[in-house]
């Protein structure tokens, strides 16, 4: 690249033809992670509506959903971009760190967050993958350990990773920014996924917040659309329990 040229331009100009081809391609799905932008902003204000400043600043949970803030929109970025295996990797950290958080929120419940940051660098090795969701309180642990499977698969130099390339004979995703149907369908399933079960744990660490959520216009179509189906049968079990 010349020295004298706008990086930033030179940047935009490479991904411009993979956004329009994207938006050509995909119609309503290219909105996917609007929609996950949308629910989120939905999500944090009822969840700081009904807690302490105090509370709030001690929560590991609350400040990986105020984080969503900043990484969704860079989902969608890499989205539009064709930087698929990137988006899997960032969807990989987001499933780690709520899993880690919720668990750091639940079981260490009275201290703050400083004392909950030093618990981790204790049992760093206990807290991250298929060990850490066998110590959540949570069901569908089998279902979650094949999606953790799946986001590694992507996110490490293995077998099937390579598979495309070396098999199949799929080169150019890796080098150059371009559109792939079948690596954005892919990104959109794992999205959906990782996100429905980000707000899972966000409403069972704070469950007092799903009223006034629900309460809200479209907040339970939105999550249909999604197929967020952990965060929905939660909040459907929880709203009946109110009822009765």
């Amino acid at each position: 690249m010349n020295k004298n040229k706008d990086p930033v331009k030179f940047l935009k100009d490479l991904v411009f033809e993979v956004e329009k081809e994207t938006k050509q391609e995909t119609k309503d799905g290219a909105f996917l992670w609007v929609m996950h932008y949308d629910t989120w902003i939905d999500i944090l204000g009822s969840v700081l509506n009904g807690i302490s400043q105090s509370e709030a600043g001690n929560s590991m949970i609350i400040l990986r959903l105020m984080e969503l803030q900043k990484t969704i929109l860079w989902l969608q970025i890499c989205a539009f971009s064709g930087a698929y295996r990137p988006l899997i990797r960032e969807l990989r950290f987001i499933f780690e760190s709520f899993n880690q958080a919720y668990y750091l929120d639940k079981e260490y419940e009275k201290l703050n967050i400083t004392e909950k940051h030093l618990i981790l660098s204790k049992k760093d090795k206990e807290l991250f993958g298929s060990k850490l969701v066998d110590k959540l309180d949570i069901k569908n642990k089998n279902e979650m350990k094949k999606l953790y499977w799946m986001l590694s698969k992507y996110s490490h130099s293995s077998y099937e990773e390579l598979k495309p390339s070396v098999i199949d004979g799929k080169v150019e995703e890796r080098i150059l920014f371009e559109f792939d149907i079948d690596l954005f369908n892919i990104c959109k399933d794992l999205t959906n996924q990782v996100i429905d079960l980000a707000f899972l744990m966000t409403f069972k660490k704070y469950p007092e917040s799903i009223e006034l959520f629900v309460s809200k216009p479209h907040s339970i179509y939105w999550l249909e659309q999604l197929n967020s189906k952990e965060t929905l049968a939660f909040l459907k079990s929880n709203m009946k329990l109110c009822r009765d």
